[in-house]
């Protein structure tokens, strides 16, 4: 056996720049066998999920002491690892350390780490609190009865604090999207982006991270398109 021990080195450079995280999907890197080059390829690089959902808080079913939780941006379900230096949790018992909790349906708008595979996953590790964009708690409320037309309603209570709801209602299967922007038109939450059915929906929004003021929420149904206003008084 060769032991190889380091006496020196030279350095190249200093403080230069980190590159810019590259976007990947989730469901192009999670939940593949190791070598997958589809997420190998990535691997001990900087990359970034976009418009992210928590789908599951203890992926390996021991209570969530592992602290690992799964992210999916609609393609595909991917893990997110817990050793760096930021204070968000799955744990609940955490939030006597001062952490913040992590629940299931959360959106997070984007999510950014060293992407690696340890222990038979490809995994997410995000470095800090920066790391992680803006969090969002959704909750989901479905009526199967059929509308007659495409509607969205105003969102109530209206002005609103910590959280408000929207509804919004479907005549027939179609994709949906619905976005929150502020005034100078930059989006700071996605609530939904997937194909749904015809039915009922009520949105539960809260955001404890976006400051006092006026806000637009944007429907887009196939062809129907429609905008509200809300305000946030804290």
């Amino acid at each position: 056996m060769t032991e190889i021990v380091v006496d020196s080195l030279r350095i190249i450079a200093s403080n230069r720049p980190i590159y810019p995280a590259v976007v990947v999907k989730t469901g192009d890197v999670g939940n593949k066998p190791n070598g997958t080059q589809s997420a190998e390829k990535w691997e001990s690089m900087l990359v970034e999920f976009r418009n992210v959902s928590v789908t599951d808080i203890d992926p390996d079913r021991n209570g969530g002491s592992f602290r690992e939780f799964v992210v999916d941006d609609g393609t595909g379900p991917c893990r997110v690892n817990d050793d760096g230096a930021y204070t968000y949790s799955v744990y609940p018992a955490d939030t006597s350390l001062g952490f913040r909790l992590l629940q299931v349906g959360n959106k997070i708008s984007y999510l950014r780490g060293i992407f690696y595979f340890s222990f038979a996953n490809y995994k997410l590790e995000p470095r800090r609190d920066d790391d992680f964009g803006t969090i969002t708690k959704v909750a989901l409320f479905y009526n199967p009865s059929i509308p007659e037309k495409f509607e969205l309603m105003q969102n109530y209570p209206n002005p609103f604090n910590p959280s408000t709801y929207i509804e919004y209602k479907l005549p027939e299967r179609t994709h949906v999207s619905l976005k929150v922007f502020d005034v100078l038109g930059r989006e700071v939450a996605t609530l939904v982006d997937e194909v749904q059915e015809a039915g009922s929906y009520r949105i539960r929004f809260e955001n404890k991270e976006i400051s006092s003021g006026v806000y637009f929420y944007v429907l887009r149904a196939g062809k129907f398109v429609d905008v509200k206003k809300m305000m946030l008084l804290k």
